[in-house]
């Protein structure tokens, strides 16, 4: 990656650590630790998160759920991710462009689950009043998240995770969807592709994505 990326990638964690005080969230004991407790619906904290820190926070917590690190689930300050590694560069653009499409470029966050990960046992969790079907995990920092929804993604649709690293969004996408098994989401998978990449091309993480050019030449 040239030093200029470097910069930018950089320059967009620190963007992303401005946010990481401007929200207190306060949650019982072993809220965001999966299996532990009851499940119980805790309310909706919004918790806004800059996009723009997105593939940093996705590179660190790439090398957390690849090296098999252990976070505290309740430290006393946000932990911050290790520095960006190019391994894991483009993997984590493509995992920024799907969190920053699940949660509204991060204005629709709460309690820090930008994937909108779901729960059916052992965790906290919050929905919308309207919505008493799905039951959204509860985190209690950004990287915490992060790595559960990676190790989640890892566990369950792994073909996915390794299109990721190729940085080929149709494929991963298709990946998350089989056919007649668990799915990771509900929409068509061809308005999940395209409001990823649109995000890729949006906050200009798609150097080196597969679709990115059609999606410049459809737009």
């Amino acid at each position: 990656m040239k030093s200029r990326d470097w910069m930018l990638l950089l320059g967009a964690y620190a963007a992303w650590t401005w946010f990481k005080g401007e929200t207190s969230v306060s949650l019982p004991a072993g809220a965001g630790i999966p299996h532990q407790g009851e499940l119980v619906k805790v309310d909706r904290v919004p918790t806004p998160m800059d996009p723009l820190g997105f593939p940093a926070l996705l590179n660190g917590a790439l090398q957390i759920v690849e090296r098999l690190i252990t976070l505290d689930p309740s430290p006393a300050e946000f932990p911050k991710p290790p520095a960006p590694d190019p391994e894991y560069d483009l993997a984590a653009r493509v995992f920024a462009m799907q969190a920053a499409f699940e949660c509204g470029d991060g204005r629709s966050c709460y309690h820090w689950n930008l994937f909108n990960v779901t729960t059916v046992a052992g965790m906290y969790y919050l929905n919308p009043e309207s919505d008493t079907v799905h039951k959204y995990a509860v985190y209690t920092y950004p990287l915490q998240a992060a790595v559960a929804a990676l190790e989640l993604i890892k566990r369950k649709w792994p073909d996915a995770y390794k299109a990721a690293f190729s940085g080929a969004v149709t494929a991963y996408v298709r990946a998350l969807k089989p056919p007649g098994q668990p799915q990771f989401f509900e929409a068509d998978a061809g308005v999940y592709t395209a409001g990823m990449l649109a995000r890729g091309k949006k906050f200009g993480w798609d150097s080196g994505v597969a679709g990115a050019a059609a999606l410049r030449v459809v737009t």
